[in-house]
């Protein structure tokens, strides 16, 4: 691993409290919206602590899309996340402060599911 080993990590390490912070939240049937977000925050900052333990630079976006497409030049198999990445797009910022965004506990499983698929992909591959 690089230089970067310590910040990757730490960010890896903000990705699982935002996943155990959702995990909460969607276990209370509470907040529903919150767990989204921090679902959504979960996969981002996973790709991002991926992308500092490699040394890639990365703009400072929501946009999972992007981050993907930044992680799979790297490794390939990182495309097969573009689906669940975009799933989770919208929870980033548009949702946030949307007055009528209230997701069903399908819709927030659902986020979950797709920031613990992201965030183990990060895992698996991470450097060694």
């Amino acid at each position: 691993m690089n230089g970067n080993a310590d910040a990757a990590q730490a960010w890896l390490q903000k990705a699982a409290s935002d996943l155990t912070a959702a995990e909460l939240c969607t276990a209370a049937g509470k907040a529903l919206d919150v767990a989204c977000l921090h679902s959504q925050q979960a996969a981002e900052k996973s790709l991002k602590a991926w992308l500092i333990a490699w040394e890639i630079p990365f703009p400072f976006v929501h946009d999972l899309g992007k981050l993907v497409t930044l992680c799979a030049r790297q490794d390939p198999e990182f495309e097969g996340l573009r689906s669940p990445a975009l799933a989770l797009n919208p929870f980033a910022v548009e949702m946030r402060y949307d007055a009528e965004f209230w997701p069903t506990a399908s819709d927030t499983d659902e986020a979950l599911r797709a920031a613990h698929a992201i965030h183990q992909m990060v895992v698996e591959h991470w450097p060694r």
